[in-house]
């Protein structure tokens, strides 16, 4: 057995020289050193771990001694390494052969211990074993290093030791493994849903995807790798409840609830909100500021008028909040509060209640509490906003004066609207969602919103 793990290190070390393709520098001698020293240490506690029974495989088997482990270790120190490759090194194609590499590691290994339970929804499902794809009728344990696959139309139910919830979205494939750091999923295509529970102190869900690298400490979220016209590979990961740590490119963004964020394979990842009107608001916000820079002007702060709804996108000073207790606010409307969104510049949705004509934000309730200068106030039911004219023409109701500040207004309009005359003219139009966007700089005067 010696012998065969010698020769594995040995071509796991040539196949390493081959794809690096360069005399060989400091950091492919310690890339090198490091994979083969972890090799080395993941196949002696491989060795002393005693059998266990398919019973006592799920919520018993000590963290961090399986072979699909071990195949993250060795994916972790390569995802670290390779940010740190000169830019003249072939690191793509030594990431390719230390995969293929790692995988085989998995397969010498004890693959085969249970770590969770996969149930077809509907569709095609199919388990890989023994280098075969064998379908599943009704249930099925998922073995470590076995690869799951849903195919066009399909969807699975993932079921893990901790009570968390996976749910492979169709056209899906995917690696599930512990470490001492908590489950790891490797997603290699497609998307999927996840449901966490609260992880213990020290421990988290590791999603890694295209380079990305997804910490969950108990959330809902939605990952999906997908494949841009260029051939790049992106990640979009999108919170629905709790925080997630974002990784890629060398840098980390935390995604509180309502975020998106997303990060080409090795680019550092970029935060926004899930919510369009949000992202189109915050800007139009940047926009006005770049605009009054370069005009010495001051302008009055954007807005956005979905006529599809009737709805109004504001944004509110932070002082026009009236403290009611540790990290919780009101703000007096002048519409019924119970209707009213309010969002942080930074995308994240704070949770509201109303009562009558009053407003209270508790934002105690998120993960971070801090108030941003702004927020961003969704307003339904604002009308009176627009007229039409005689002449078949729809105007803004809200004329301004001499006294008031330009402002960039933004319009949604449903995608079949056609404008046959625009005054003043739009500076930018677009269609998002199946609607029609449309941006004009103007002087008008705003409904006010609070009291």
């Amino acid at each position: 057995m010696k012998g065969n793990n010698d020769r594995f290190d040995q071509n796991l070390e040539r196949m390493l020289d081959s794809a690096l393709d360069q005399p060989r520098p400091a950091f492919q001698e310690r890339l090198v050193r490091d994979v083969l020293a972890e090799v080395a240490r993941q196949r002696r506690l491989e060795q002393a771990q005693p059998e266990t029974t398919p019973q006592q495989a799920i919520g018993q088997q000590p963290a961090g001694t399986s072979s699909t482990a071990s195949y993250y270790s060795l994916w972790q120190k390569l995802r670290d390494a390779v940010e740190r490759v000169p830019t003249g090194l072939k690191f793509v194609g030594a990431a390719a052969v230390l995969l293929a590499a790692a995988t085989l590691w998995l397969a010498a290994g004890s693959a085969g211990r249970t770590i969770g339970r996969v149930n077809r929804l509907y569709g095609l499902v199919a388990l890989q074993a023994d280098g075969a794809l064998q379908t599943v009728a009704d249930g099925a344990d998922l073995k470590s290093g076995q690869r799951l696959q849903t195919r066009s139309g399909s969807r699975a139910e993932i079921l893990l030791p901790d009570t968390s919830k996976l749910i492979p979205e169709p056209r899906t494939s995917l690696q599930i493994a512990r470490s001492r750091q908590g489950p790891r999923i490797l997603l290699e295509a497609g998307a999927i849903q996840l449901e966490a529970a609260k992880q213990p102190p020290g421990k988290a869900i590791h999603i890694e995807a295209a380079r990305a690298h997804i910490k969950v400490l108990g959330t809902r979220l939605e990952v999906r790798l997908v494949t841009k016209p260029s051939g790049t590979q992106q990640t979009r990961v999108r919170v629905l409840s709790g925080q997630v740590e974002m990784e890629s490119g060398g840098q980390k963004v935390l995604l509180p609830p309502g975020t998106e964020g997303v990060a080409d394979a090795g680019q550092p990842p970029v935060r926004s909100s899930a919510v369009l009107e949000v992202n189109e608001l915050l800007g139009l916000f940047n926009q006005t500021q770049a605009l009054a820079a370069q005009s010495g002007r001051r302008y009055s702060l954007p807005a956005i008028f979905d006529l599809t709804t009737g709805t109004l996108w504001a944004m509110v000073p932070a002082p026009r909040l009236q403290p009611a207790g540790p990290n919780t606010f009101t703000l007096k409307l002048k519409y019924p509060a119970f209707r009213v969104a309010a969002y942080r510049l930074d995308g994240a949705e704070v949770p509201t209640s109303g009562a009558g004509q009053v407003l209270r934000l508790d934002f105690s309730a998120m993960p971070s509490p801090q108030v941003s200068d702004y927020l961003v106030l969704k307003v339904p039911g604002v009308g009176g906003l627009l007229k039409e004219t005689a002449a078949g023409l729809t105007e803004c109701s809200l004329p301004g004066t001499e006294t008031d500040l330009p402002a960039l207004l933004q319009f949604h309009l449903p995608e079949s609207a056609r404008l046959e005359q625009l005054t003043p003219a739009a500076i930018q139009t677009s269609r998002e969602l199946n609607r029609l966007i449309v941006t004009v700089p103007a002087t008008v005067r705003l409904p006010e919103l609070c009291e």
